[in-house]
């Protein structure tokens, strides 16, 4: 018996209707996003200015006017004033200071490559300072924490602590140790003449 097709299917797509379906669902869901982003965008707006409204309304107690302005920096440079001719007598003036002895100032000529070490009360820093004259400066810092049983111990540990920190500094950053270095202790200390080392 030989296979005959009996059955033939036929197949008519009206292509112009279906793209006319398609294009309205994708108008529809076009719209439906669109709207969605809007309503989304509206209400993000909303709050990005209730917050700012808010945060003003919080920090206007704190804005000083020009005149306010004015009369901090003239109590302040009366105070850093007066502080200079205290001798660090802090019971003379809120805000005893030292002279520096600074003869100069930089001429813009300076250059070189330094290692700083900055020792401050509950940390250090240490930074990486080349300097290429004309106001050209690169620096690189990092700041070490003093654990409190350094601060209250011995100061050997102190100091070798310190020196742990400055040598994984120089090798996290691939620099060779032979740089001048640079001590800052924020320590006061009154000097009553300038001493050239």
């Amino acid at each position: 018996m030989a296979l005959s097709s009996d059955y033939i299917i036929e197949v008519r797509i009206d292509v112009l209707k279906t793209l006319k379906v398609f294009g309205i669902t994708a108008g529809v869901l076009t719209a439906v996003g669109i709207g969605a982003y809007y309503i989304h965008q509206r209400i993000q707006r909303s709050k990005h200015v209730m917050l700012r409204d808010e945060v003003k309304h919080v920090l206007e107690p704190f804005q000083l006017s020009d005149d306010q302005l004015r009369r901090v920096m003239a109590n302040l440079n009366t105070e850093m004033t007066n502080g200079l001719k205290s001798d660090g007598d802090t019971s003379k003036n809120d805000l005893a200071m030292f002279a520096t002895f600074v003869h100069r100032g930089p001429n813009g000529l300076e250059s070189g490559e330094y290692l700083v070490v900055d020792l401050g009360g509950s940390n250090f820093r240490v930074s990486h300072v080349v300097i290429e004259g004309r106001n050209r400066l690169y620096l690189k810092n990092k700041i070490f924490l003093i654990p409190h049983s350094l601060l209250l111990g011995e100061g050997e540990k102190l100091f070798d602590y310190i020196a742990e920190c400055l040598q994984r500094f120089i090798d996290d950053n691939k620099l060779t140790a032979n740089k001048p270095a640079d001590y800052i202790f924020d320590l006061g200390k009154n000097q009553f003449f300038y001493m050239k080392i």
